[in-house]
């Protein structure tokens, strides 16, 4: 529950830097218990917040994704 208020947070703030960080951590932790279809949610809001970090675009919305995770 606390990753996930943290993940809501920084997906609210556009902390892309936590995103990444936060995300790649519920990868993991979601492919340790067989949860594929949340290590998917995780993968594409990771990839976002790398994309939007990295040339600022705004195409891929991490809070969306980040919403439809939790």
């Amino acid at each position: 529950p606390d990753r996930l208020d943290a993940l809501r947070r920084a997906a609210g703030q556009d902390e892309r830097a936590a995103l990444v960080s936060l995300s790649h951590a519920l990868i993991g932790s979601a492919g340790t218990f067989g949860l594929a279809d949340l290590a998917e949610a995780a993968r594409r809001l990771e990839h976002a917040a790398i994309a939007r970090h990295v040339n600022g675009s705004d195409k891929d919305d991490g809070a969306a994704i980040a919403a439809a995770l939790v």
